[in-house]
Parts: C-alpha cells; structure tokens; sequence
C-alpha cells in the first residue's frame, strides 16, 4: 500500500476502518481513514481519489439511509461528512464526488480540496471499469485532474503519488491480462503527468515497489500474441506453453496429477485466464528481484545503488523547495 507512507503510521495496512482493528487497540490506534480525515499530514492532502468508500461510512442502517448503502465503520461515524465539515470550518474550497458525472463535471479552478471515493473497495480492473456517468474515471482522467488542481498552488509546487495497486492484485492471483491492462492504464497517467509538467521544474519518477514471480519466455516468433501460446511445444510433455507463466500461485492445475493441462484448446487470451504455474499456491509471491526506477529528468547518479528508492523524489523536492525559496527572496 504505497500512497498511505503519505499518511498512517499503523502496525497493519489492513486497518483500514475501526473495525479492522483489534478491539484492545483501538482506544490508542485510530485507523487509516480516519487518519486521513482528522489528522495531519492527511487533513491538509489536497487531493485524493481512489476506493474505499466503506470504510469512511457507518456500518448502522439507521446511519446510512441517506448514502443508501452501509459502510463498515463500528463507530458510527460518517468521515465524509466529517471530512467535508472540516474544510468548511476553515473556509476552503473543496468538493466530495463518487461518480463519473461529477467527477468529470467538477471545475478544477473553483476546487482545492478533493476526496472522490468511486467504490466501495477496490478500484475495477481497468477491463472491468465502468465509464458511464455511474462508474469510474481512468487513472489517466484522475492524474489529469489532480495534477489541474495542485498547479493551482502559488509557489508552483506539489508532490502526486499515483499507484496503479491492481497490477498487483492480478499478478498475485497469476491472471496476466488484467496484469497488463492495468500496466497499461498506468502508462496512460504517466504520458498525462509528462504532458502537464516541464522537465525543468518538475521530477517524475516511476518504479514498483516490488516484483512477481512472473516470467516471459519460450520461444515465440515476432508478432505472436503476448497472452498467447509458444510456436513449440514443450519437448518433455509435448504440449504447447504460454509465452507467459508464473513459477506459483493459483494457476497450478490440481485436477492433472499426471502432468499439465493440455491448452491446445484453451483460449489463452480471454480475460478470464489464468496462467499456469509451477507451485499451488492461493495467490502469487513477490520475486526477489531488482525492479527499475526511472525519472524524467534523468537522475542516474541516484539510481545506481538498490536501496535508494525514496532518494530521488525527496532529493527533487529539496532542490524545488530551494528553488521557491530563492524566487521569493528576489
């Protein structure tokens, strides 16, 4: 859960409402979405999109009749009301939406508060997202318009963190092609944050924060489909293989006791599929291997070392901060 370093210091990411945590903490422990709403540095975030809209919502029905769905909060506590009043009581422009339609309706110049919660738990797979007026923006449409609303700030400086969190959560259950349809809705923002910033002024960094067991080999010609099947076929069972393959994770086949699935028939394709993999597991590991950083500027002196991923963007703030500093002393 990358974005929330933004936000909780808590002993578990799951503890995403109250009542996800222990009872015998919670007196001491306040969860992450109220975190969010009641304290600093999350009150003052100018912008945030994303899920979760059950864990801001009170789990009572009586509570909940007018957000005509109930949330999952044990404390009764409505933290969209509570976060809007709080922007009210400072006197700043701010906005609450949950759909498409207002999301798209709403004018960035006239907003500088946003809290857009599009489902009740995770963002849709960009495959399975619904772009009408009821579903969701893209990660592209929401970069674009956090990145109109930050712009706005008098010194010209801001820090955007935008994860595209289901490319994991596909990986891990070895389904390859949402995998890559949301790897490529995350490409999407990142050509939108490079179109609306300049080289000079601003750094952009993209890396993972970890990698899958995920494998890409065997022997395709040029131009065969990346969800399809090799042109050989295995020369131990003879029987074609997926260009790609996880090495565990839901994908072993337990109804073959005596080799692999024959795919010959398979649609490898179809959203639906789930690779083969080599070890059952319920869902995939993390692989041990080194994933890449690259920025825009290039900062290659700070990306040589493992070990040095959150060097490169606080180094860039510091020097943005110096640069602000010295424009308003002349």
């Amino acid at each position: 859960m990358p974005p929330s370093c933004y936000v909780q210091p808590l002993a578990s990411r799951y503890w995403e409402s109250d009542g996800k945590i222990p009872k015998e903490d919670r007196a001491e422990c306040k969860d992450i979405a109220r975190q969010l709403v009641e304290d600093d540095p999350g009150r003052n975030i100018n912008v945030i999109l994303g899920g979760g809209r059950g864990n801001f919502l009170p789990g009572k029905k009586k509570e909940s009749e007018m957000w005509q769905e109930m949330g999952r909060r044990e404390d009764k506590r409505n933290l969209i009301v509570d976060w809007m009043k709080d922007k009210k009581n400072r006197h700043l422009s701010y906005k609450y939406v949950s759909t498409k339609e207002d999301f798209d309706r709403l004018d960035p110049n006239k907003t500088d508060y946003l809290l857009g919660l599009f489902n009740y738990q995770h963002m849709a797979y960009e495959v399975d997202r619904d772009s009408g007026p009821e579903g969701e923006p893209s990660l592209s449409e929401m970069t674009k318009k956090a990145i109109e609303i930050l712009k706005k700030n008098p010194l010209g400086l801001f820090s955007l963190m935008v994860e595209g969190g289901r490319i994991d959560h596909s990986h891990h259950f070895n389904n390859a092609h949402r995998a890559l349809e949301d790897t490529l809705a995350l490409e999407n923002a990142v050509i939108t944050a490079l179109e609306m910033t300049r080289p000079d002024d601003t750094l952009l960094v993209v890396t993972s924060d970890h990698s899958h067991v995920f494998a890409f080999g065997g022997t395709p010609k040029r131009g065969n489909p990346i969800l399809g099947l090799d042109n050989k076929e295995s020369d131990v069972d003879n029987m074609p293989y997926t260009t790609l393959l996880y090495a565990n994770g839901p994908g072993y086949n337990r109804d073959f006791p005596t080799g692999r699935e024959n795919l010959t028939a398979k649609d490898t394709e179809d959203i639906n599929y789930v690779q083969q993999s080599a070890v059952p597991r319920r869902w995939d590991t993390r692989w041990g291997r080194r994933t890449s950083l690259c920025s825009r500027p290039d900062g290659t002196s700070l990306q040589r070392r493992t070990g040095t991923n959150l060097h490169p963007p606080c180094h860039g703030l510091c020097g943005l901060h110096r640069s602000s500093q010295r424009r308003l002393r002349t």
